[in-house]
């Protein structure tokens, strides 16, 4: 899945279930400025609403 994921011409980002960036493609990389790999979603992204809105699917909540 990571090998597709980096040839997808669309900004990718797969977290895991903690909310830790487990990979990112070239575009999410030109979009953010950095490569997020390894850390946690809040280091690459400082919305409020993004990180609320994640933590509610971990939860198991459907996205809205």
């Amino acid at each position: 899945m990571m090998q597709l994921a980096r040839q997808l011409p669309e900004p990718i980002m797969l977290l895991d279930r903690n909310a830790m960036v487990i990979e990112t493609n070239r575009p999410m990389q030109e979009v953010l400025g950095l490569n997020p790999s390894g850390q946690h979603l809040a280091v690459a992204i400082r919305a409020p609403a993004v990180l609320s809105t994640v933590a509610a699917v971990l939860d198991g909540a459907a996205p809205a």
